[in-house]
């Protein structure tokens, strides 16, 4: 899992036992990680992926089920234009 959230990494990093108002969800995250035969949990700032935080404040505008096949959101395609221009300029 990547995510921007330092401190929800850092709960999912460590193997001590979180005391904090996330607890249950940091327990229900690390019980489905254990399904998977890897998974690990890195923090990515959230300027290094803008098409990401894009979608996700998009979805988190209460709408029923989202489904992007083919094109993007309007909302995300400013955010995957600046990073192709980052990309090209390496």
């Amino acid at each position: 899992m990547v995510g921007d959230c330092r401190s929800v990494i850092t709960k999912l990093q460590s193997s001590n036992h979180d005391l904090s108002l996330l607890s249950a969800l940091i327990w229900e995250i690390r019980e489905r990680a254990k399904s998977f035969i890897a998974c690990h949990f890195h923090r990515i700032p959230r300027s290094g992926n803008q098409v990401a935080h894009a979608l996700a404040r998009n979805f988190s505008s209460g709408e029923a089920d989202l489904f992007w096949v083919e094109e993007l959101p309007p909302s995300a395609t400013s955010p995957v234009e600046s990073e192709n221009r980052e990309l090209d300029s390496f």
